[in-house]
């Protein structure tokens, strides 16, 4: 199942360069943009408090997902990315080690989910963003489908389980 899903998306790779653009670019400088939007929301919010819990829950977020999930994961789990398993498959990108988990799309997702709690157009449309990471993290062939979903997964678990712990009682914040 995973070779399947994998090669419905990266067969669009190597045929138009322009796709190949536009994969490159979102798997190397998309997730540098979603972190400065978040930023640039995250600055805008109405009070001082909405800023520092959402600065809180993201940077919360990004060290459980990231920092302690990540690492666990990468110990425990090792797996080697499509275009060093599958003969004839061309990378766009530099290869990881491994391609689980993918950390850029545990982070974006985080920081997109952690951002919906206050901005729900801007962590939606993030979100958005974050898929296509995933996807284009599959296409460039240095992620297997199931990795991404996983990833995904976790970054939005994390945010959804740490938010009681963060968000103040009163509604100032909200």
């Amino acid at each position: 199942m995973d070779s399947y899903l994998f090669s419905l998306i990266h067969f669009l790779t190597g045929r138009y360069w322009l796709i190949d653009f536009a994969i490159s670019f979102s798997v190397r400088l998309l997730p540098y943009l979603i972190i400065l939007a978040t930023l640039w929301v995250i600055a805008r919010l109405p009070s001082w408090q909405a800023r520092f819990y959402a600065a809180a829950l993201s940077l919360v977020s990004i060290f459980i997902g990231w920092g302690v999930f990540s690492s666990i994961a990468e110990f425990f789990y090792f797996r080697l990315p499509p275009a060093s398993v599958i003969d004839g498959v061309v990378s766009l990108i530099n290869v990881p080690e491994s391609s689980f988990p993918a950390a850029s799309v545990i982070i974006t997702a985080s920081l997109s989910i952690s951002l919906f709690f206050f901005r729900r157009r801007w962590g939606a449309s993030l979100f958005i963003l974050s898929c296509l990471i995933g996807i284009s993290r599959i296409a460039a062939a240095v992620s297997w489908p199931t990795d991404i979903i996983v990833s995904l997964a976790v970054g939005v678990l994390i945010p959804f389980l740490f938010r009681p712990f963060l968000t103040p009682s009163h509604p100032a914040a909200s």
